[in-house]
């Protein structure tokens, strides 16, 4: 029952988001699937920014609660695959940021958002304000392995920055 109620919400949501997208570019909409849309909008091998900016502020405005929840889900592991394959510049990715850190807060994305931290843990900047966000949900899910790696990391990288002075920044300040 659960997984059919799932399966329905991603496709009412993937339906949804290709309204969003036909209305946002109608003559660029080359597919039927949410996937593919967003791989052929990535010119140069880059994600185009003034798209994934829109798609983000959509999602944000009419999907950040409890029950659209899988939206969001759906986008994080979308933001995962984009990094995982280099399609997102890290000078772009200041139209992600604020999206990933509104959901931080909500335990319910805590699975799908850790992979995405552990990626974006190599960004210097960010690395007390992580950690201390990680040690918090940490405390509050003793079981969870996976936080318990993304501290590690995050401490070695602290270190290693210390020691070669070497750093990679965020676009912006972590935690604002």
């Amino acid at each position: 029952m659960k997984v059919e109620m799932e399966t329905e919400n991603y496709h009412e949501i993937k339906n949804d988001a290709l309204r969003f997208i036909r209305t946002y570019q109608r003559n660029r909409f080359k597919d039927r699937t949410f996937q593919s849309y967003l791989l052929c909008c990535i010119p140069e091998h880059q994600l185009e920014k003034r798209f994934t900016c829109a798609l983000v502020e959509w999602l944000l405005e009419n999907h950040l609660d409890q029950t659209c929840e899988t939206k969001c889900l759906i986008l994080i592991k979308w933001l995962n695959s984009m990094l995982n394959n280099n399609l997102i510049a890290p000078c772009d990715l200041e139209s992600h940021y604020m999206f990933l850190f509104k959901l931080i807060d909500y335990p319910c994305y805590l699975t799908a958002l850790c992979p995405l931290l552990f990626l974006l843990s190599d960004y210097g900047n960010t690395s007390a304000w992580m950690l201390d966000k990680v040690q918090n949900l940490k405390a509050l899910n003793p079981q969870n392995r996976f936080l318990s790696m993304l501290a590690k990391k995050i401490k070695l990288n602290e270190m290693k920055s210390q020691v070669s002075g070497d750093c990679l920044t965020w676009p912006y300040p972590a935690g604002t």
